[in-house]
């Protein structure tokens, strides 16, 4: 991850664009079935923020909430899978492909590892959790 920084990304079409400030409070891949849904891949990658540290530069994504505690953004344009929003500790979590520069931040862990895909096999020696990591308590069932 690194030091305190700016991070500006956006979607596919360019109608969404956004810029985080600050500290990355975390990188993961998560193999939860909602996040492989949202994201059209086997895993989907993303880098966390306290939510006030993202500025929105154009308009704002349209959310689906997947669940009580959780939303999903989008651009209503072009589809593109923009973030994860815990709404319970109002942290945003832009998918790391959507960054101008995906390269700036490195993925520190893998989550929800037991919903893993069976065939796919990863073996960079991260840190890997069934649900959430012991810092992260409960599981608010994203």
């Amino acid at each position: 991850m690194g030091a305190e920084h700016i991070y500006e990304g956006g979607c596919l079409c360019g109608k969404i664009r956004y810029r985080a400030s600050g500290v990355p409070i975390g990188t993961a891949h998560c193999h939860c079935n909602k996040c492989r849904r949202h994201s059209g891949a086997v895993f989907a990658s993303g880098v966390g923020f306290p939510a006030d540290d993202i500025e929105w530069l154009n308009e704002e994504p349209a959310l689906y909430q997947s669940s009580e505690n959780c939303a999903r953004s989008f651009c209503p344009a072009c589809g593109s899978s923009i973030a994860h929003h815990w709404l319970d500790i109002r942290t945003t979590w832009p998918f790391i492909g959507t960054l101008d520069h995906p390269e700036s931040v490195t993925p520190e862990l893998h989550i929800f590892v037991e919903e893993q895909i069976p065939w796919l096999r990863i073996n960079d020696g991260l840190p890997r959790y069934s649900k959430f990591p012991p810092a992260r308590r409960g599981d608010p069932g994203c």
